[in-house]
């Protein structure tokens, strides 16, 4: 009889941590919690006066995981899932410091996007256009802003 026991108390154990773990991976209020990879990707496209811009090291100021496809054109990963903004920056001068933030609220959060910046040394401007997805819905804008300032700021999904 205590084998027999054993047996069913293993069975009901396996079964319930097997069904936390569906719950985990598969519920929305808990799945996106607890994320453990990188979860906003997405390309970045730099360009200055309608040619790509290169970034070197030296400009790159940013814990994200960046990856260079072609001059001019980047993948970025960051981890996400803190709650307020999750940056990534990059110097395009000495003097001008360009941050990006990803807003991650309580409910949803930025995954996938697609960033162009051009900048526009005749204008003084820097032009941003921003394609991202969120949670199954997705949204695009373009905003300017000029260049001299010490440093530029675009957020993306921010309240």
């Amino acid at each position: 009889m205590k084998k027999h026991k054993k047996v069913i108390i293993r069975a009901a154990s396996a079964i319930l941590t097997g069904a936390v773990m569906i719950f985990c991976l598969f519920c929305y209020p808990v799945f996106p919690r607890i994320y453990l990879g990188n979860r906003i990707k997405g390309d970045l496209t730099i360009t200055c006066d309608g040619m790509p811009y290169e970034l070197t090291s030296d400009q790159l100021i940013s814990s994200a995981k960046i990856k260079e496809i072609e001059v001019g054109k980047y993948h970025i990963e960051l981890k996400g899932g803190n709650y307020g903004n999750n940056p990534f920056e990059f110097l395009i001068n000495p003097e001008t410091l360009v941050e990006v933030n990803f807003f991650h609220s309580n409910w949803w959060y930025a995954t996938k996007f697609n960033l162009n910046i051009n900048i526009d040394t005749y204008k003084n401007e820097i032009t941003y256009k921003v394609d991202y997805n969120m949670q199954g819905d997705s949204g695009c804008f373009e905003t300017k802003q000029t260049i001299g300032k010490e440093k530029l700021e675009l957020r993306i999904g921010s309240p």
